[in-house]
């Protein structure tokens, strides 16, 4: 009779150790692409949130035959000069409120006390509506309200801004103030400014190469209040300054690029080595609001929604020209031009 030898079952430690080490060189080789696509979905997703603000933007345009202010304070705030107005927390409602019944908001808006500042505790639920609207799934720190003892707490955060101006936030860009330096200068406007925005008929450059509205990037900590959608403040529901002095394009690394109330407590909170990594270090010697670039964290650069309602993607090393502290439209590089809504110059759009 013959005997067959002991059968073997099962795999030796040597035939699983080559098979771990195949799975984990297509683990290797799929991630990238697995992230690559997910970044693709995320990207998308903003795309067409900014679509959809823009139509809502419209909406308003054509019941109004304006677009909303990015910034409001009222009239006796204004006049009580610069240091004031940088460091006050009476809040009028911001363009994201005030656009808030074009975009089936009309509950959350009716919700709001306009009589009193947004940072009031009258406010205080409808500010800290979570809007998936305003927020881009790339970003981080949604989960994460802006608060801050001196205006409150519960302050939703969102990723989008109103493109306001060239130059800082301040009493001299808030009519019936405006100083003669931007009175002579209308370029250095964008669409949507302080207690005043511009008409499609007053976008001299074309509504195809105007930037409306862009990418923020949320605070990195509960008192860094950049990425608020409720708020009427530099950083956190608009963009100024974002082509002048120490701030130079989309993702700006360069420090002191946003100038936001409350940078000190923002670095204490977070670290300064952090924020330099992130490209987001506030001056604390200037801890005021007026100035703020816009941010995303796409790989490469930000999306933008042009007046016309169209949305592109613009790379972080889009041309920017501007020279020196102050601006200058001799200095005009492509991305001082897209912002500004009168430079009357002409656009390579292959820079872009």
């Amino acid at each position: 009779m013959r005997h067959s030898g002991p059968q073997r079952v099962g795999f030796t430690i040597v035939e699983l150790l080559v098979v771990i080490a195949i799975i984990g060189v297509l683990v290797a080789l799929l991630l990238p692409a697995v992230q690559a696509a997910r970044e693709s979905a995320r990207r998308i997703q903003c795309f067409n949130n900014l679509k959809q603000l823009a139509i809502g933007l419209h909406n308003y345009h054509n019941s109004n035959g304006v677009f909303p202010p990015s910034i409001q304070f009222a009239q006796r705030e204004v006049d009580k000069g610069p240091l004031q107005l940088w460091t006050n927390r009476n809040y009028g409602p911001n363009w994201v409120i005030m656009t808030l019944p074009f975009l089936e908001q009309q509950v959350l808006f009716d919700q709001f006390d306009l009589r009193q500042p947004i940072s009031r505790s009258a406010n205080r639920q409808p500010r800290g509506a979570h809007l998936e609207l305003m927020l881009c799934p790339t970003d981080v720190g949604a989960e994460t309200p802006f608060a801050r003892t001196i205006e409150g707490d519960n302050w939703a955060r969102g990723n989008y801004g109103a493109n306001a101006c060239h130059w800082h936030f301040g009493p001299g860009v808030i009519p019936p103030n405006h100083d003669s330096y931007l009175k002579s200068k209308p370029w250095a406007w964008g669409v949507m400014g302080a207690n005043a925005a511009l008409s499609i008929n007053e976008i001299t450059d074309g509504t195809t190469h105007t930037i409306m509205l862009t990418e923020l990037r949320i605070g990195l900590d509960a008192v860094d209040r950049r990425g608020t959608w409720a708020m009427s403040a530099p950083g956190a529901s608009s963009i100024w300054a974002h082509a002048s002095d120490d701030s130079k394009g989309p993702n700006s690394c360069t420090p002191n690029g946003d100038n936001v109330w409350g940078a000190k407590d923002i670095v204490a909170a977070v670290g300064r080595e952090t924020l330099l990594r992130e490209c987001m270090l506030p001056p604390i010697g200037f801890d005021n609001n007026t100035q703020a670039a816009p941010r995303s964290q796409h790989p490469g650069g930000i999306n933008v929604s042009f007046v016309d309602g169209s949305v592109s993607f613009i790379s972080d090393f889009i041309e920017t020209r501007v020279r020196g502290w102050n601006i200058d439209i001799r200095g005009f590089g492509t991305w001082e031009k897209l912002t500004s809504s009168a430079d009357e110059k002409l656009i390579d759009t292959s820079r872009f």
